[in-house]
């Protein structure tokens, strides 16, 4: 429960841009979920922490936490956290230049959405791919990605 508030606390903090609060609530209910071997909490740290450190433009911190998710969202099956964590993936690839890994990340994000017919997380993804079609002056994949 706890864990919890603080996921919730770290999130609410994100959301008002207070990106270095976020992380240090995140960081606590991580370190509180892996205490007590609650692996879904410890994934859900993860991700937040992975988004808080992509906000800060601490990219290395970002995928390591992203990539962290990945494995145990894997390990759990927990197939949204997981496409989740690969459009992190994803966004900090892109945001570093390497566009071809970038898409690589957003399309297997996107097959989980499409398995999942999970229509935000489609939208995400398709969204980011066509972001990355349009950075490499790809324009009519990236048309075609946002339609």
């Amino acid at each position: 429960m706890i864990g919890s508030v603080l996921g919730n606390l770290g999130s609410c903090c994100h959301s008002l841009s207070r990106y270095q609060e976020a992380k240090d609530y995140h960081q606590q209910h991580f370190q509180m979920a892996r205490k007590i071997g609650h692996r879904q909490g410890e994934s859900n740290a993860l991700g937040g922490l992975g988004s808080a450190c992509y906000s800060l433009g601490e990219y290395s911190f970002a995928a390591d936490h992203f990539d962290q998710q990945r494995q145990i969202a894997q390990e759990i099956r927990d197939r949204p956290s997981e496409g989740n964590a690969l459009g992190g993936l994803g966004n900090v690839c892109f945001m570093t230049g390497d566009y071809d890994q970038a898409l690589s990340l957003h399309q297997r994000h996107l097959a989980i959405a499409q398995s999942l017919e999970h229509k935000q997380s489609l939208l995400h993804a398709l969204g980011n791919i066509g972001n990355v079609y349009s950075t490499t002056s790809q324009y009519p994949q990236a048309m075609a990605a946002k339609q």
